[in-house]
């Protein structure tokens, strides 16, 4: 959140993007790539359990 709460920056760990949005004028400004879908560790062990699209969609025996 910008100090004067203007604007907001939220990422996105599944698709990989962040999203800048500005209040006053009720809109998206910007989305950005920051890294590659599921990048986040915490995601990457939880991968098989989320299926696809995101996830492994292999069998796991």
């Amino acid at each position: 959140m910008s100090h004067d709460g203007h604007k907001m920056v939220t990422p996105n760990v599944l698709t990989g993007d962040t999203t800048q949005f500005d209040f006053p004028s009720d809109r998206i400004d910007s989305i950005l790539p920051t890294s590659s879908p599921l990048s986040h560790p915490l995601l990457k062990s939880r991968a098989r359990d989320i299926g696809p699209p995101f996830g492994w969609a292999g069998n796991p025996s």
